[in-house]
């Protein structure tokens, strides 16, 4: 077995608890259920091209994720939320796999590459997106795998037509997969700093498969949103209106909001800041070209993501694909030179960024069981002490190797911790279900077949995703159930007191109790007989 396939497999090792084990284990997101609903109804009502949620066009992102979950489900099971899940945890891994195929390619360094990709893999947020399923991991995946093509466009003589269809590919699932965000957050720029750092050579032989590239990657991506604007265009006109408008009154935040982008690394934030540094880093790295291109890409992901008002945390991900890889050259430094690096002040930021770990966990395993005890559940003990006897054992090995200057074994025990953290950690959230109210609206769709049961004002996604069924809204009609949002509720009943009375209230806030802090009343839904 050659030493790539040896990456391979190590990364996919990597990536099961990352991203594959316990996709049960999380309640349902607004993200999730919304995209899930869609999912559902395409198999039980066949809505596969105009999509819908509840019945109602819902046209906001194109299909591509949704038809994957759809198809997950059909195999797996239509109530299974790990087969909705499961597309995503896929889609994460293709992400990893493109990321290192692309960093092998531009550098030639197997090593680097590696490196990069369990940087990637391991950054907090990158975990996040994977297992809130918002599809973001879609749009910016399958324009890594883009860029690894088109830089081969870039930079080859041979296979220039091929190369720019297959660019032109992922180029058009990204469009499908999200709209053109991961054209304009990630592609563009990578487009910046190829051109800063690389030059466009040849660029004259290289018009046809631009063009190539192009015109498939539009044609691919665009057909959907064609297709319903022809069909239903008042529908899609208005959504069209609303989404547009949101990115410049919706969450809007001043331009400086994504200044510590590097918090969502994670684990990686002190090492992804001293990567950063180019004056200090820039004569050491292994390859001095390619340490720039990702300073460049992940500052023009940045601007770029700035200069939008609407700002959201999650719309950080593209940042973290080329930040991994200036990380991941710190980080390859380090293993080889630290043995031989004299100026104290470089040793001690490689000591506090290691040892800082370290000590994490050490106290996180030492102490963890007993700051948690009063509080876990039967089932979550052995994942607390796995976890605490794991994280205990990882702290004192980054400081043993730390002792020996070891600086490839410290690396690999911070992917460990991360890996364990994920895989062992997630169970133990159960614990944390303390909710005495919590009642899911699951049961309510067997026992309440008497009389027809709509919904007043809005409803919460998760409430539909949980009740798994259609819900009409609520149009005054009598001898009929309605669920009302806790938020509306007294509109409701000035409307309509003296006709109802309450049947019981479903509350799917499943860790914070009502009146705490954190409570959110969007995902309670009282339901109401209307005589």
């Amino acid at each position: 077995m050659n030493k790539e396939k040896q990456y391979y497999i190590l990364i996919f090792l990597c990536c099961i608890p990352l991203f594959f084990l316990h996709l049960e284990v999380m309640p349902v997101t607004i993200m999730e259920a919304r995209n899930f609903i869609s999912a559902r109804e395409m198999l039980t009502d066949g809505n596969w091209i105009l999509t819908t949620m509840n019945d109602v066009s819902r046209y906001q992102k194109p299909p591509l994720p949704t038809w994957f979950s759809a198809i997950s489900a059909s195999i797996f099971g239509i109530k299974n939320e790990i087969a909705y899940r499961l597309p995503v945890s896929l889609m994460a891994l293709f992400t990893v796999f493109s990321f290192f195929r692309l960093i092998k390619y531009i550098t030639a360094n197997q090593r680097l590459a590696f490196i990069s990709a369990l940087v990637l893999a391991t950054s907090v947020y990158i975990i996040v997106i994977q297992r809130e399923a918002p599809w973001d991991i879609y749009t910016h995946g399958f324009i890594v795998a883009s860029v690894l093509y088109l830089y081969k466009l870039f930079t080859e003589d041979s296979k220039k037509l091929r190369n720019g269809f297959i660019t032109g590919i992922f180029l058009g699932l990204s469009i499908l997969g999200k709209g053109p965000i991961g054209l304009y957050a990630l592609l563009l720029p990578f487009l910046i700093a190829f051109g800063v750092v690389f030059k466009y050579k040849k660029i004259k032989t290289r018009i046809l498969p631009l063009l190539v590239f192009i015109i498939v990657g539009l044609l691919l991506g665009g057909w959907w949103y064609a297709y319903v604007r022809w069909v239903d265009p008042e529908a899609f006109l208005k959504i069209a209106e609303r989404e547009t408008t949101n990115w410049s009154n919706y969450n809007v935040k001043p331009f400086y909001y994504y200044w510590n982008f590097f918090i969502q690394s994670g684990i990686w934030t002190v090492f992804s800041i001293i990567g950063l540094i180019y004056p200090y880093l820039k004569n050491k790295v292994s390859h001095k070209k390619a340490y720039l291109f990702s300073l460049i890409w992940t500052l023009a992901v940045l601007v770029l993501l700035s200069v939008i008002p609407e700002k959201k945390t999650r719309y950080l991900v593209p940042i973290l694909i080329p930040l991994a890889l200036s990380t991941a050259f710190y980080i390859e430094y380090l293993i080889i030179n630290f043995k031989s690096i004299k100026h104290k002040s470089e040793k001690i930021a490689t000591y506090f960024s290691f040892g800082l770990i370290g000590c994490i966990g050490l106290v996180a395993g030492g102490l963890g069981y007993f700051l948690l005890k009063n509080k876990l559940l039967p089932e979550s003990l052995p994942y607390v002490i796995i976890l605490g006897i794991s994280l205990f054992a990882l702290g004192i090995v980054i400081f043993i190797n730390l002792k020996k200057k070891n600086i490839q074994t410290a690396f690999l025990c911070i992917i460990f911790f991360m890996m364990s953290v994920s895989g062992l950690g997630l169970p133990i959230a159960k614990s944390f279900n303390t909710n005495t109210t919590y009642k899911n609206i699951s049961e309510l769709n067997s026992k309440l077949t008497d009389k027809p049961i709509y919904y007043f004002g809005d409803i919460a996604p998760e409430v539909l995703w949980y009740y798994e069924k259609i819900i009409p809204a609520f149009n005054n009609q009598s001898n009929c159930y309605v669920l009302v949002n806790k938020i509306e509720e007294n509109i409701f009943l000035q409307q309509h007191k003296q006709a109802s009375s309450t049947i019981t209230t479903f509350d799917l806030n499943e860790n914070v109790e009502p009146n705490e802090k954190g409570h959110k009343d969007r995902l309670v839904a009282v339901l109401y007989q209307i005589h």
